[in-house]
């Protein structure tokens, strides 16, 4: 049971430090290229949208592994 509970902790860290390198990476190269917010959202929603529905999609595998862990 402990041990279940740390591998939990583990994945939680690194799903959390993926999620947030990815973004913060992305909004470095957002403005290294020049972009604003506006015409970057303008011109790659779909591509937020993806990802939106992917960290969705992500978070409810989330919710299950952790449901499941109990």
């Amino acid at each position: 049971m402990n041990k279940n509970k740390r591998n939990k902790i583990i994945y939680i860290v690194i799903m959390s430090l993926v999620v947030v390198s990815i973004i913060v990476f992305g909004i470095i190269a957002m403005y290294a290229s020049g972009y604003t917010i506006e015409s970057w959202c303008a011109k790659f929603w779909p591509w937020i949208v993806l990802v939106a529905s992917a960290l969705i999609i992500m978070g409810g595998g989330f919710y299950f592994f952790i449901k499941m862990g109990d």
